[in-house]
């Protein structure tokens, strides 16, 4: 804030902790303080300046921030054979920046892909969320199981552990012969 020329300066943030040109905007009156608020309820920083002449609210143009990815899921265990299979549901809130998913197994050898290729996004960028499914043919254990969103620009973020975990009995085989057993010749 200037107190000799009436006007609020504003230095906009770069990052790294540079700043770009200054911005001014014209006050009628010594400003007092400043409050940086939203005051128009659409989800952008706007600020508000007091004077002795009165308030002035400078209200944020730029478009809002868009929604953070939220990504919620179960896991349902087909326990039967000696190769368990599983199958991964998975639910998006807002898909504005992405790529594509990951199905990560994080043990204590590290992280492990169990997805061969890139498991597509459906929204990608409009802004809607979307439900995923994925089949998982063997597993050895899925408690630290998680989604791995990959952004249009590289970045990485995981999601989970997923849970809960819900196990199902093996499948029965085709029925027996009546009677349950089986007869030899007579």
């Amino acid at each position: 804030m200037n107190n000799n020329g009436g006007f609020l300066a504003l230095l906009p943030g770069l990052g790294g902790g540079a700043f770009g040109p200054h911005l001014d905007f014209g006050l009628f009156g010594v400003p007092l303080s400043i409050v940086r608020g939203d005051f128009d309820g659409d989800g952008s920083p706007d600020f508000l300046v007091l004077t002795f002449s009165g308030a002035f609210l400078f209200r944020n143009a730029s478009a809002p921030p868009p929604p953070r990815l939220e990504i919620s899921g179960s896991i349902v265990v087909d326990e039967g054979g000696p190769r368990r299979s599983a199958t991964v549901r998975w639910t998006t809130n807002a898909e504005t920046d992405l790529a594509s998913f990951n199905l990560v197994l994080r043990d204590q050898h590290g992280d492990h892909r169990l997805n061969t290729d890139p498991i597509a996004c459906a929204e990608c960028t409009t802004g809607d969320g979307h439900e995923y499914s994925y089949f998982l043919p063997k597993h050895k254990n899925v408690r630290t199981l998680f989604v791995e969103a990959v952004h249009t620009d590289g970045r990485t973020e995981l999601f989970g552990p997923i849970g809960p975990i819900e196990r199902v009995p093996m499948s029965p085989g085709p029925p027996g012969p009546p009677g349950g057993k089986r007869r030899g010749k007579s």
